[in-house]
Order: structure tokens, then C-alpha cells, then sequence
């Protein structure tokens, strides 16, 4: 799963609202009714203005980690010109989740849809 094809799972389905978030370290969890997107790599939250908020080698993130509640993920990029597995989500209040993969044979992230059990990313690259 590429982050392209993740972009296209988002627009098909529209805004994801986060009704969950979880660090229980090193793995954040995101949810809502019907999807879930588990994250098993570092990570880092950047503010509106791009500048660095937060990310999981922090003491503090596993409470930081509940400012994502209420806010919907609205679209993906790709990080970067790097792995084409390491998205940057995009969030309606302006934040972005960016993700670091550290191994280029896999994808750090599985999401996860109410289409009977349908999942994308967390797969190995061949």
C-alpha cells in the first residue's frame, strides 16, 4: 500500500472524525465508527503553522495524544520524496501527522474499514 493509494481510500470514503486516540508506545492508535489506523513507527504532530507539537518520543504524548479526538482526517500526501509508505495525514483543524518508516521493506501503518473487515497498508513490499 502506497501513501497514493491511502489518498484514494480517504477521498472515497471523505472525512475520517477521530473519536479515539491512543499512544501506548511506540504504537498510536486512531479511530472512529467504522475505521481504526494503528501506527507502529515514529511519528510527530506539526501545528497549522508547520512548526513541531508533538510526537511520540515524548514523555507527554500519551496525553497529547487526546488533542487529536474531534478533529477529522480530511487527506494524505506522501512525506517527502522518500518511501512512498510514509504519509502525511491531514487534519481540518490544520495539523499534520507526519510518519517515518525506518524500514523501506514495509508499510508502518494499517488502516482499517467497515467494507467487511477491509484493510490497507501494513503489508510487505515486494
Amino acid at each position: 500500500m502506497t501513501t497514493e493509494q491511502l489518498t484514494e481510500w480517504l477521498a472515497e470514503r471523505g472525512p475520517l472524525l477521530v473519536e479515539e486516540a491512543r499512544f501506548d508506545d511506540p504504537v498510536l492508535r486512531l479511530g472512529g465508527r467504522g475505521w481504526g489506523l494503528t501506527i507502529n513507527a515514529s511519528w510527530r504532530v506539526l501545528a497549522a503553522d508547520r512548526t513541531f507539537a508533538f510526537s511520540g518520543g515524548m514523555v507527554e504524548a500519551t496525553e497529547l495524544v487526546d488533542s487529536l479526538i474531534g478533529v477529522s482526517i480530511v487527506g494524505c500526501d506522501r512525506q517527502g520524496l522518500g518511501l512512498r509508505s510514509d504519509p502525511t495525514l491531514i487534519l481540518s483543524d490544520g495539523r499534520w501527522v507526519e510518519v517515518f518508516s525506518d524500514d523501506e521493506g514495509a508499510v508502518p501503518w494499517a488502516l482499517g474499514g467497515s467494507r467487511e473487515g477491509e484493510q490497507v497498508g501494513h503489508e510487505e513490499r515486494k
